[in-house]
């Protein structure tokens, strides 16, 4: 079938603003319930500003046209300047917390390998090896 044609909105540095300068991609519609549209899709601002984002906009009336779309969860009309909040809104908003992935990696691997553990001291046993 044909694909759906992407709103002018989700050209790198277009109507998504600074956070979606460098790029734009991996857009999915999803129907939403009554007739409206919901477009999940990446962005990154540049190379030198960090990483990935998700953003997700809403055409409630399922239009193409850029200025039908909304930030997700919004059901008034309106144009772009619905979209200022998802644009100024600084990337890096927790960046100066001292943030820790080390523990709750280490959490996730200890829990894992202690269900591995049972499961294959369940086999072991039903199969009366233990």
């Amino acid at each position: 079938g044909e694909g759906l044609a992407l709103p002018p909105l989700l050209e790198p540095g277009g109507a998504g603003g600074d956070w979606t300068a460098q790029v734009v991609g991996t857009p999915y519609a999803v129907a939403l319930p009554g007739g409206g549209l919901r477009l999940f899709f990446c962005g990154k601002p540049s190379a030198e500003r960090g990483g990935m984002c998700i953003g997700a906009l809403d055409s409630p009336a399922g239009r193409l046209e850029a200025d039908a779309w909304l930030p997700a969860g919004k059901r008034v009309s309106g144009s772009a300047s619905y979209l200022k909040g998802m644009v100024e809104s600084p990337l890096e908003f927790r960046s100066g917390e001292a943030l820790d992935n080390l523990t709750p990696n280490l959490k996730l691997l200890g829990g894992a390998a202690a269900v591995s553990a049972a499961l294959v001291g369940g086999f072991l046993a039903a199969n009366g090896v233990l």
